[in-house]
């Protein structure tokens, strides 16, 4: 699978557009099968698809896989996509589509959220894992090491290491810990 920064700009606005309307087409005959029986509705244009909210939502996620741009809570998004566009979370990656993580915006999301399931909390991450973790930057990371809202497990050399397990409290408190750090 490659990354979400080994695509070219073009296949990366192609996929956001083809996400777009595979949505809109799935709403859209929802609401006139099942709601509005008979209902018309009209399918936007592409300009209307490549500029919508849900196109910008998957442009930051693609862009902070890409480390063009830090978003806030990568991961929540990523999960908030996942719904939007199957219905499902990120831990139920048997039910999504093999062929959807091998677009741009799967291997994006795939990027940004990883796949930290089974692993036990006394696993160890490196710095990069244990931002994409996080959903941040791995700048942000070490922010949080220096200002000591968060305290690395050990150091290997230069570099910090996490547990699984101190990631997913710290993500839990990271709300709190965001706002004051600000």
């Amino acid at each position: 699978m490659k990354k979400s920064f080994e695509y070219t700009q073009r296949e990366v606005e192609d996929d956001i557009r083809a996400q777009v309307s595979r949505v809109f087409h799935e709403a859209r005959w929802v609401i006139s099968q099942l709601i509005l029986p008979g209902a018309e509705i009209k399918s936007p244009t592409i300009e209307e698809t490549s500029q919508c909210p849900l196109a910008a939502l998957m442009r930051e996620v693609i862009d902070h896989a890409a480390g063009a741009r830090e978003i806030p809570d990568a991961y929540g998004a990523c999960k908030h996509l996942l719904r939007i566009l199957f219905g499902k979370a990120p831990s139920h990656d048997s039910e999504i589509p093999a062929l959807f993580w091998a677009t741009p915006l799967g291997a994006a999301i795939h990027e940004c959220s990883g796949s930290f399931h089974g692993l036990g909390d006394d696993a160890e991450l490196s710095e990069s894992e244990a931002a994409r973790l996080l959903g941040v930057g791995q700048l942000t990371l070490l922010g949080y090491t220096h200002s000591g809202a968060l305290r690395p497990h050990r150091r290997v050399g230069h570099h910090y290491l996490f547990t699984l397990g101190q990631m997913r409290e710290f993500r839990k408190r990271g709300r709190e810990i965001t706002e004051t750090t600000k």
